[in-house]
């Protein structure tokens, strides 16, 4: 059975909203809970919430590192990505991606004030003004739609930073949306570009988890998304 997640993270200065779907065959709401009393938050009164400040607090990072390592480990990430008029459809776009995904159909909870839009749902449950606090998937949820974005406005040039990597050896530092990026990519990847090992053309690339971007959304923003999301490498990154 499969349990998807959705949330958005929204971005007027660029132009777009990005909503992540985050599939796992399994609730996560155990290795979310254990995550936030690390943290020193309660479950079902705390969370994470990935606009919260967080500079000069190491639980909040330690937390956001923890879930990103949970949504590598354990889940697959689909994103749908509309223009910033679009609001009121970015919940069914994602909905409509999520029904496309080569997974068993299951159960989907939005994040409050999604709307599922008015496309038919085959098959599915789709559960609607999910509290985050109590469905604690929409937290994974919140971190992977942040991190994604994260990714496009670097690409972007809205946000201009550099940040240490785990091996100075190779690169002491690298690029915003290079890290983000790196962090996530095998949740965000789906079947192999290249399935036969053997061809002489096989690389490690594989076609997104699932990606929908709607043609109102600025160029600028379709191309960095194609550039990052369009096609997910699996290969050596050093």
């Amino acid at each position: 059975m499969s349990f998807v997640y959705i949330d958005e993270s929204i971005h007027t200065r660029a132009g777009f909203i990005l909503a992540a779907a985050v599939w796992s065959d399994v609730p996560p709401d155990e290795a979310i809970e254990s995550a936030l009393q690390r943290a020193g938050l309660r479950p079902g009164i705390d969370e994470f919430k990935s606009s919260a400040p967080m500079a000069g607090d190491p639980l909040r990072q330690a937390l956001r590192d923890e879930l990103r390592w949970q949504l590598l480990q354990t889940c697959k990430i689909a994103v749908a990505i509309c223009g910033i008029d679009e609001r009121a459809k970015i919940g069914g776009e994602a909905i409509s991606l999520v029904q496309s995904l080569d997974v068993p159909v299951g159960a989907i909870f939005l994040d409050a004030g999604l709307r599922s839009g008015s496309a038919p749902v085959s098959g599915w449950t789709v559960h609607m003004n999910c509290d985050s606090r109590e469905v604690l998937g929409i937290q994974l949820a919140d971190c992977a739609a942040h991190t994604i974005s994260g990714i496009i406005l670097s690409e972007l040039g809205h946000v201009t930073k550099y940040v240490a990597t785990a091996d100075p050896l190779y690169a002491p530092e690298v690029e915003l949306d290079f890290k983000l990026w790196a962090s996530l990519r095998y949740a965000l990847g789906g079947k192999p570009v290249h399935p036969d090992h053997e061809a002489e053309n096989w690389e490690p690339v594989m076609h997104p988890f699932g990606l929908s971007i709607s043609q109102n959304c600025p160029p600028s923003v379709v191309r960095a998304a194609e550039k990052w999301l369009g096609s997910i490498w699996f290969g050596c990154i050093h």
